[in-house]
């Protein structure tokens, strides 16, 4: 429940940043935090979403599917 307050104010702020790391590490938060909370069709659809990230090694790429 914590986490998901501070997803909340985080998503606010993610737009205003550049930074493809901290934009891959929101969104692979953003799949755990569903994932924990049994939102299980959208932690698989930012799963998925991760999966196609070509800045991602493949490795972290097969994990994600």
């Amino acid at each position: 429940m914590q986490a998901d307050t501070y997803y909340k104010r985080a998503a606010l702020l993610i737009n205003s940043t550049a930074d493809k790391v901290i934009q891959l590490q929101f969104k692979l938060c953003q799949a755990r935090i569903s994932d924990f909370g049994r939102r299980f069709l959208e932690a698989a659809m930012r799963y998925h979403e991760l999966s196609w990230v070509p800045e991602l090694d493949e490795e972290e790429r097969s994990q994600a599917l």
